[in-house]
């Protein structure tokens, strides 16, 4: 189920392909789903191919240490879809941080979505089974579908197989290996 979030006069408003929907009944999803095998060997998959050193690092490597908030520290980058400064410097910057290398302007959506405290952990987690909500690939992995929770998150994560964002996507059977040494199951 795929959607649309706004926030109009100071309401937060889902609407999703089957109507309005209350944050708490999405909420209750998201903590139920944050429990489930398969949900939880996909978060280990996106994070090794994302970050393989983990919840405190920046794109590009770096680390920081205070989770009272997305650090948002801008990293130059060489984007592959851009053109080049004349100067041949980097012509692209990245806000990405965390296990599942969240972006700042995601993290404000997502934060606001779930009320989340901090960039912890455990905020990092839930707000990575946000964001596969939000984008329609939750059914697909707690039904074990493995390809179509790939292909539907590659859109979300550049290290993904099938991403177009060409910073060097991992290749399927990387992921599916990741996946299933973190005990998920296929159907």
């Amino acid at each position: 189920m795929t959607g649309k979030v706004w926030v109009v006069a100071g309401v937060l408003v889902l609407i999703f392909s089957g109507g309005l929907v209350g944050r708490s009944v999405i909420s209750n999803k998201i903590q139920s789903a944050l429990r489930d095998r398969n949900v939880q060997a996909f978060l280990a998959m996106i994070g090794r191919l994302e970050s393989p050193d983990g919840y405190f690092v920046l794109y590009g490597g770096g680390h920081f240490s205070d989770t009272s908030g997305h650090p948002n520290v801008r990293v130059p980058f060489v984007n592959k879809r851009r053109a080049l400064h004349a100067d041949g410097s980097p012509n692209d910057f990245s806000t990405a941080a965390g296990k599942y290398q969240i972006n700042f302007p995601t993290w404000i959506q997502i934060q606001a979505l779930a009320f989340l405290p901090d960039f912890t952990p455990a905020s990092q987690d839930e707000a990575a089974v946000w964001l596969l909500y939000m984008r329609g690939v939750l059914p697909s992995i707690l039904a074990g579908n493995f390809p179509e929770a790939v292909k539907l998150a590659s859109g979300t994560w550049a290290s993904l197989p099938g991403s177009t964002a060409l910073q060097n996507p991992r290749s399927y059977q990387t992921a599916l290996n990741v996946y299933v040494n973190h005990g998920g199951l296929q159907a």
